[in-house]
């Protein structure tokens, strides 16, 4: 996203009161067990796209990169939780 701080705002602005958000996308800060996952597992099944896959992950945020993105006084409750390659954002109305 070319300013992904404006991205959440506009989610948060949109959502239903009620709505939850899932999203899902990589995360840099993986570990070498999970960058040797992408590198054999990406160079024996997509070949030379691999690098495209690599590239995405290089440029994704770390869980406290994206944290920081959301809105501070929006009434949601921002959720972010990783995984050994991914990141995935929940948002649903505060309680």
């Amino acid at each position: 996203w070319e300013n992904p701080r404006a991205a959440f705002a506009s989610i948060s602005r949109v959502l239903r009161p009620t709505g939850t958000l899932c999203l899902s996308d990589e995360r840099r800060d993986i570990s070498i067990a999970a960058w040797a996952v992408v590198y054999l597992f990406g160079t024996l099944t997509m070949g030379g796209m691999s690098r495209y896959w690599r590239s995405s992950i290089r440029a994704s945020y770390t869980p406290d990169e994206l944290r920081a993105l959301f809105p501070q006084a929006d009434g949601r409750r921002w959720n972010v939780e990783g995984s050994f390659l991914d990141l995935v954002v929940t948002s649903r109305a505060a309680d």
